[in-house]
């Protein structure tokens, strides 16, 4: 159809008017059949329909009965000649239409729901007479034509309330002819219905059709309520218009003698009316005009073929792309299977590797554990011990001290008694056998020399043999249960090597998806508890074993390629890091001795090996981070428990004989050698924590208050030597250290003790003539390092001369047939300084020395 329909004006077009008779008539006839053919039936089933159903049912019957007593009276108004020049007025008088506009006079009135309600029951009560006064009174106001305001609804419902007050009937349901109510009324509305269980199928199909119609009355209705939108309408026909324009172009128009009048108006279209078109203007159409038009359509033709033609090309390159895929994937399926199952197996593979390792790694953890307690418990009794042997030799001594002064000393326990003069009799057995063992291997190397040994410089680490049995035993136990933790398992799951080969074929044959998954990370994780168990029996305390002697690391060495790429290059410094590190923190918290100069030295070998191989171990590894941290900590500890330094009085130190004195020389050397040991770790641990506790909690703290003690002691010369030596060289040079202060004040005050000695006799005996001979020595590491400093400042080495001289220097020389005489050290030194002098000035001197002591005992050239 051309036009929508107006609702403000309810204008209706030919086809729509007899549509909606045909629809009328086709429903009335379908009405009249059902209630025939429900007159007919004795026995049927009724569904309930809804309340809205019904309304529509009755507001079609009520149609249909107004249309059947009314004329509906149409008006054909012929269009006028359309113009050309002029534009139509309104949407709906077009030109050239073939429609003609009807109007409807008769039109309907809008009801409100009282009028409603009074609507539905009026067509059922034309038959029955009139009803009640305010019914017809309704139907009157209805009639009318004219909404009822608000008083007129007031009025009818006071008639109501009248009519209910008088004792008048004032029916709520509608009865049918009967007098009883209708059965559709009675069930509820929310009952879905009964189900039909007649074999009257006409009657169903009867039904079903009164629904079809029913549902397309509703949908009517819907449009119909949709077209009362007047803005959208308007819309839609700015749309149609704009549609019209852009159409293909009009044919001739119409000549203006014909008249609309003349048309028939067919009842209904049975093919859809064709757009109008309106002829174009042709006074300014020029020949550049429609070359422009032409040119435009072609280059728009041409422009879609080369669009075909690409979409063509593009579209046969993917048909070969596609052959080629499929005959490439043709090719690759048979390769493609056996990385399939390949990839399956290991799927498999590591599935059942980390169901294994699940159930052994708790099994190597325990053996892990029970080695470490193993030593961890040997460790513990041998500090234990000499802890019990410093207490008893504190407690002798005190004894000792208490007797010399005179003091009334108590009765000990006979029972505490014997059991230290049972512990002192094995100590000192101790300390035999190890001077024995000492001397036998000093004897065995030739020609080395070594500093001289002090008692309290060694360690007593001895075990007794039962207990040495014990532990021995033990140990086999464990190493035997740990050659026993895989022999449950297949041979693919039981060591490094056949994992390695699992892997490696993995990596050879399929490197992206060996990187892809992740493997070179998780290899790590899968070899750390096989390396574990190798080094159950690891101990670096007591044999500095390298990795490098073991299996798995041969086994692992050659583990992928030599590319710089390779993701697993690291594989074993990681493998290190992962294993060796741990269980070396474990052994430096638990079983490391600090005072023990052989296991300190092993684990310090040991630690800068690694270092010095391994990239990962190194600081910024964590690993690394916990093993130093737990070393400073054992350390630190060490010093707590294990350092202690004796205080007595000046006359009891005097007699070198007697237990305090050799007590209190027993600890100054063990202090000394703890604090050499804690300076070995110069290099591994930082530089502040170092000196902190070697220098502030040792040195300061217990060596110089043992130096002050024996200040006129004939070892403390060497005491001190020993001490400097001990320092590392580095922290000697530069600027002084603030924590070597009290060191530096202790020197110079020794110094001055010694000088006053010696201005104060008359004749220097034996034992001055070796303290003097000594305290070259003692001075002679801090003399070294300012003599090198003040030889690089500017103006001091002798200038070189223009015109060189042989000069001859003679200076005594030792005299062979008498003891040495510090007279003959002073001469000998200043004769050959002063020809070291001479020489790099640029003279020639020739060196004369005398053989005795007779002559001049000084230097002359």
């Amino acid at each position: 159809m051309r036009h929508a329909p107006s609702v403000g004006s309810y204008t209706l077009t030919a086809c729509q008017l007899c549509t909606t008779q045909n629809l009328i008539r086709a429903l009335d006839d379908c009405l009249i059949h059902c209630r025939l053919a429900q007159a007919g039936e004795t026995e049927v089933f009724k569904v309930r329909k809804s309340t809205y159903s019904r309304r529509l049912a009755k507001q079609l019957e009520r149609d249909r009965k107004k249309k059947l007593r009314e004329a509906t009276r149409v008006e054909v108004k012929p269009e006028p000649d359309p113009v050309p020049t002029a534009p139509p007025e309104k949407p709906a008088a077009r030109p050239f239409s073939d429609e003609l506009e009807i109007k409807i006079k008769n039109t309907f009135k809008i009801l409100n729901s009282e009028e409603a309600k009074g609507s539905d029951s009026e067509e059922e009560e034309d038959g029955e007479g009139d009803g009640p006064r305010y019914r017809r009174g309704l139907r009157n106001v209805i009639q009318s034509g004219v909404i009822p305001d608000a008083a007129t609804i007031y009025a009818l419902k006071k008639q109501r309330q009248m009519a209910r007050e008088m004792g008048d009937f004032v029916p709520l349901e509608q009865e049918d002819q009967k007098g009883g109510r209708n059965d559709e009324e009675d069930q509820s509305e929310d009952e879905e219905g009964r189900i039909n269980f007649t074999v009257n199928t006409a009657a169903l199909e009867k039904q079903r059709a009164r629904e079809a119609l029913i549902q397309a009355q509703e949908e009517h209705s819907g449009d119909e309520v949709a077209r009362e939108d007047v803005a959208e309408l308007d819309r839609w026909e700015q749309e149609q218009m704009k549609k019209g324009v852009s159409t293909a172009p009009a044919s001739a128009p119409l000549s203006p003698s014909s008249s609309l009048s003349k048309r028939t108006v067919p009842a209904y279209f049975t093919e859809p009316v064709p757009p109008s078109m309106t002829a174009q203007d042709r006074k300014n159409l020029t020949s550049q005009a429609v070359l422009e038009r032409v040119t435009d359509r072609l280059r728009t033709v041409r422009e879609m073929l080369e669009l075909h033609r690409r979409q063509k090309t593009q579209a046969l390159t993917d048909l070969e792309v596609a052959a080629e895929t499929i005959s490439r994937l043709r090719e690759e399926q048979p390769q493609l299977a056996d990385d399939f199952r390949f990839f399956q197996e290991m799927r498999s593979y590591a599935a059942d590797l980390i169901e294994c390792l699940d159930a052994k790694t708790p099994v190597i953890l325990a053996l892990e554990g029970r080695m470490m307690s193993l030593l961890c418990q040997r460790s513990e009794r041998l500090v234990q011990r000499r802890h019990q042997d410093v207490r008893d030799q504190s407690d002798e001594c005190s004894l000792a001290v208490k007797g010399l002064r005179g003091v009334p000393v108590e009765p000990a326990n006979n029972r505490g008694s014997q059991q230290r003069s049972w512990r002192a009799a094995e100590r000192e057995g101790r300390r035999v056998r190890r001077r024995k063992a000492r001397e036998a291997q000093q004897q065995g190397l030739v020609q080395q020399r070594s500093l001289a040994h002090y008692e309290g410089m060694s360690t007593d680490d001895e075990q007794p043999d039962t207990e040495r049995m014990a532990f021995d035993k033990e140990r086999e136990l464990i190493l035997d249960d740990a050659r026993h933790v895989f022999e449950d398992v297949t041979e693919q799951f039981s060591g490094v090597a056949a994992l390695k080969h699992r892997f490696e074929v993995w990596k050879t044959d399929y490197g992206q998806s060996y990187e892809q998954a992740y493997i070179p990370l998780c290899l790590v994780k899968l070899l750390v508890p096989f390396v574990r168990l190798h080094m159950v029996a690891w101990n670096p305390i007591e044999k500095p074993e390298m990795p490098e002697s073991f299996g798995w690391y041969e086994t692992l060495l050659f583990y992928g390629n030599d590319s710089p790429d390779d993701p697993d290059l690291c594989l074993l410094p990681r493998v290190v890091e992962r294993v060796l590190l741990p269980k070396m923190a474990a052994l430096a918290e638990k079983v490391w001795d600090p005072l023990s100069s052989t296991q300190t030295l092993n684990l310090v070998r040991t630690a800068k090996k690694l270092s010095e191989d391994y990239p990962t171990v190194g600081a910024h590894s964590r690993h690394t981070q916990n093993f130093l941290a737990k070393v400073a900590a054992r350390i630190s500890r060490a010093i707590d428990e294990d350092v202690y330094i004796p205080l007595y009085p000046k006359e009891v130190l005097e007699n070198r004989s007697a237990a305090p004195a050799a007590f209190l020389h027993r600890q100054f050397w063990s202090c000394l050698k703890l604090m050499k040991n804690v300076l070995s770790w110069q290099g591994l641990l930082a530089e502040e924590p170092l000196k902190e506790l070697s220098l502030c909690s040792l040195l300061n703290r217990y060596l110089i208050v043992a130096l002050q003690a024996c200040l006129s002691q004939r070892d403390t010369v060497e005491k001190c030597n020993r001490v400097v030596s001990t320092l590392p060289t580095a922290w000697l040079r530069g600027e002084p250290l603030p924590q070597l202060e009290l060191l530096t004040r202790f020197l110079r005050l020794y110094q001055q003790h010694l000088e006053g000695l010696c201005t104060s006799s008359s004749t220097l005996g034996p034992d001055m003539h070796a303290r003097a001979h000594v305290e070259i020595r003692v001075f002679s590491p801090l003399s070294s390092v300012l003599l090198k400093e003040a030889l690089r400042s500017p103006g001091c080495m002798p200038q070189l001369v223009a015109s060189p001289l042989r000069l001859v220097v003679d200076f005594s020389s030792p005299n062979v047939a008498k003891p040495f005489h510090v007279g003959h050290l002073r001469s000998t030194l200043l004769g050959h300084s002063l020809c070291n002098m001479l020489a790099i000035a640029g003279h020639r001197v020739t060196r004369l020395n005398y053989l005795g002591d007779w002559g001049t005992q000084c230097s002359a050239c």
